[in-house]
């Protein structure tokens, strides 16, 4: 039986090794808890080898140097993301944190490599000083990175927007105008079915003020049943859609097939930059009206229509859209009605505006293609990328 006083011990790389045999069962609640720990910096361990797996790709992908490179190339996080199924957002963003703990923030990366420290804090480190010069970020790492192991992510971000603030004193309000100016709102769906409306960047004064708007509204409606939270959210989307009294709403469509929409099948609807949704929505929207709130578009048969002209003509892109609903790069999302029509063999090179040869590329991916030395055929259906280093992704264009 293994000593698991020990574990605390013993160098990080060994832990595998060390925690393969043991049997859960065997073990004291003490036993367990020291189990859960070594495991977690087995963890840790290994998020920085991965960290810095990346910084390698990226290096690799840009034919230079980690010491040469400043930054990571636009381009580079595409091959990370399609290597691990990831979005775009979510590839930058790893890449990002992981090119900033192995070459800006190294006492960090090192922490993390030793397993005294996890992702969740390493990650707040980094965000919290990434406004700062290289030498204030590290004067200001150096004063949290003994202690940040004992404190939560929370407590740890107040520590650090503290140092921040007399690091820089006159960057604050800078900051606080850069984020103001780039506030947005954002949709994201849930696994059950559901979607949350994100608004960030937001000035807190009129966020409040909106707030306390929604919470009296909500507060005057008679109790019928709904909770608070449920009236403030009711609240919020009438007045968001046009359903509050002398408001408007601009038309939502909602696209399926004929079979689902008489009742004769139940494939899941579509809503063109949002995606995949139950077919009572689409069956909902025949009983709403003239009302302008809701509009069903019938995903009919296919057409085929061939022109030599360089610009698809309004069928090719309907026909190419059905095909194709979304951008065809790796786990792009974007909707196909907001992408550029690519032609898949250029024009220039004697490729036909031909819906055989055409495909949604959003503006991003149509540049990585043009630019960033990635390529794509289409194979029937499927298409098959490959990306500057020489791997293959495959794409289903009826995937998730």
């Amino acid at each position: 039986m293994f000593d698991m006083t020990r574990l605390e011990a013993l160098p990080v790389p060994a832990l595998a090794g060390a925690l393969a045999p043991i049997d859960r069962a065997s073990l004291s609640d003490a036993e367990t808890v020291a189990l859960l720990r070594a495991r977690q910096r087995l963890i840790n361990h290994l998020m920085a080898e991965r960290a810095a797996d990346m910084v390698e790709v990226c290096v690799r992908h840009e034919g230079s140097p980690i010491e040469a490179l400043d930054q990571y190339g636009e381009f580079a996080p595409l091959e990370v993301g399609s290597a691990l199924t990831l979005t775009r957002r979510s590839a930058e963003a790893e890449v990002g944190l992981a090119f900033d703990l192995v070459t800006r923030l190294p006492a960090v990366w090192e922490a993390v490599h030793a397993g005294d420290l996890d992702w969740p804090r390493a990650r707040a480190i980094v965000r919290s000083v990434e406004h700062l010069a290289d030498a204030d970020a590290r004067r200001v790492v150096d004063e949290v990175l003994a202690i940040a192991p004992t404190l939560t992510t929370g407590q740890l971000a107040s520590r650090l927007r503290r140092a921040t603030l007399e690091a820089e004193p006159s960057d604050a309000a800078d900051r606080f105008e850069a984020a103001v100016e780039a506030r947005r709102v954002e949709t994201w769906p849930r696994p059950d079915g559901t979607g949350d409306l994100i608004a960030t960047g937001l000035p807190p004064d009129r966020l409040n003020q909106a707030f306390d708007h929604i919470d009296r509204l909500a507060r005057r409606l008679h109790d019928d049943g709904r909770t608070l939270d449920q009236r403030r959210v009711d609240v919020l989307l009438d007045l968001l859609t046009g359903s509050a009294p002398g408001a408007t709403c601009t038309d939502l469509v909602v696209t399926v097939d004929l079979e689902t929409l008489v009742g004769l099948a139940d494939r899941a609807a579509e809503i063109p930059g949002w995606g995949p949704t139950i077919a009572d929505i689409a069956r909902q929207a025949l009983g709403e009206g003239p009302d302008g709130r809701l509009r069903v578009r019938v995903d009919d048969a296919d057409a085929s229509v061939d022109v030599t002209t360089r610009r698809p003509t309004a069928a090719q892109r309907r026909q190419v859209r059905r095909r194709f609903p979304r951008c065809v790069f790796p786990g792009c999302r974007m909707p196909a009605r907001k992408a550029d029509l690519d032609h898949v063999t250029r024009h220039v090179d004697g490729g036909p505006t031909h819906t055989g040869n055409l495909a949604p590329l959003c503006r991003h991916h149509h540049r990585a293609k043009d630019e960033g030395r990635w390529r794509y055929c289409l194979v029937g259906r499927t298409i098959v990328w490959t990306s500057p280093l020489g791997l293959t992704y495959t794409v289903e264009p009826r995937g998730p």
